[in-house]
């Protein structure tokens, strides 16, 4: 019996134009979107986009003026974001008959304030972060770790996200039921919209 849900934020409940704004950092330095998507997740272990750049500027041989205004209309976008259509319904449904959490990276105080930013705190119990577990979100470990933290077995909890590598794939590994928004080249349940996850809990 599922006791918890745990959701990942950014393209799962939040909407962020992170295509739109490697296309635009791109433009400015004059580089293929894709060559700069494989380099910028390249350093995906660091610890802050200020150090992507920092490492793309160095990776390619470019101006730091250039990777500045790059950074800059980078963030601009991204932080354009909003929240997902059938968001706040699905959430404010499934709190009622389930303890809901965020699993994600970055840090504790960034989904927090993401969270009250987007009316969605008072129905989430805690939040898991890469940085605040110590562990790569990828790692089937991540999942352990906050299997643990909630002292819940594999089989009473569901996770909801976007990323075949992220959510998808560890979860998989460690017996955890995956809805992954919006489509996957998976088995695993793949549904889009968000109004139709609570059918598959």
């Amino acid at each position: 019996m599922v006791k918890a849900v745990l959701f990942d934020m950014d393209e799962t409940l939040i909407d962020i134009p992170v295509s739109l704004a490697f296309k635009r950092a791109a433009d400015i330095l004059n580089l293929d979107v894709e060559d700069l998507w494989q380099a910028y997740h390249s350093f995906s272990d660091r610890p802050s986009i200020n150090n992507h750049f920092a490492l793309l500027k160095e990776k390619f041989n470019l101006s730091e003026d250039l990777v500045n205004e790059a950074e800059s209309v980078f963030l601009e976008t991204v932080r354009d974001s909003k929240l997902k259509d059938g968001a706040l319904d699905l959430v404010k449904s499934l709190s009622k008959k389930y303890k809901l959490y965020i699993v994600s990276v970055d840090s504790v105080g960034k989904r927090k304030a993401q969270l009250e930013k987007f009316g969605l705190s008072s129905f989430f119990s805690g939040i898991f972060t890469d940085k605040g577990l110590g562990i790569n979100k990828e790692s089937p470990n991540y999942y352990l770790k906050v299997l643990e933290k909630l002292n819940l077995k594999a089989k009473d909890v569901v996770v909801v996200g976007d990323s075949l590598i992220a959510e998808a794939a560890p979860c998989q590994k460690v017996g955890i039921k995956v809805i992954l928004i919006p489509s996957s080249e998976n088995d695993l349940v793949t549904i889009s919209p968000l109004k139709d996850v609570e059918s598959y809990i």
